[in-house]
């Protein structure tokens, strides 16, 4: 049977760190991120695939950093996981159902007596303000980079932010955060979403596996 001479894929986008490079020509385009290559039209052979005729797929290959475990209750208001993450990477923070014995947990953690929920949060928990991360939905993991175990958010009038030069995010059931420049590294806190005087009813704990793709 002839082949055909024109790949039935339109051509793929390569996304790291907000940059789309289009496979066929190697240059950098200012186009929303595309995250996957879509057949257009027919089936793809195995031929095809094996001459590379599709243009360059990309398989991330993630190198593992650590796996942790984060409890709804720290000592403080963040737990340190990694004394210090650098910069000029992908960094990716996935929930784990299994322990550092590959032991099967549950993918749960508790904001309060009688309610429990996964890294996303709690959609039972009406969303109060006050929270240490207001971009998150209560009872959710979050991630900081930058500051202490005992960061909470400023609101001091002039501040740069609620957390200054710290940078504060929703981390849920998987995240993926880009640090493009060496600047952009530092210790890496995580917690569970909600205000600092509910702390002391959180239970429960996850397993987080870190991972880091080099730029």
């Amino acid at each position: 049977m002839r082949e055909s001479a024109v790949s039935p894929y339109v051509p793929c986008n390569l996304v790291l760190a907000g940059i789309v490079r289009t496979a066929n020509t190697g240059k950098k385009f200012a186009r929303p991120i595309q995250t996957a290559c879509k057949p257009a039209l027919g089936n793809v052979s195995r031929t095809d695939r094996l001459r590379g005729r599709l243009g360059f797929i990309m398989t991330m290959v993630w190198q593992t950093l650590d796996l942790v475990c984060v409890p709804a209750c720290p000592a403080g208001f963040w737990t340190l996981v990694q004394e210090y993450v650098p910069g000029v990477r992908l960094l990716r923070i996935q929930t784990s159902s299994e322990d550092q014995q590959k032991k099967k947990v549950p993918m749960l953690w508790s904001p309060e007596t009688g309610i429990q929920c996964g890294p996303d949060g709690a959609a039972s928990k009406t969303a109060v303000s006050g929270m240490l991360c207001n971009g998150a939905a209560c009872g959710a993991l979050i991630g900081k980079l930058g500051g202490s175990t005992g960061d909470l958010p400023d609101s001091t009038a002039g501040t740069a932010g609620p957390y200054g030069n710290k940078k504060v995010f929703a981390v849920g059931t998987d995240s993926i955060i880009a640090l493009p420049t060496a600047a952009d590294g530092g210790p890496l806190f995580l917690s569970m979403n909600d205000k600092p005087d509910e702390f002391s009813k959180h239970s429960g704990e996850l397993f987080v596996r870190l991972q880091y793709y080099p730029l």
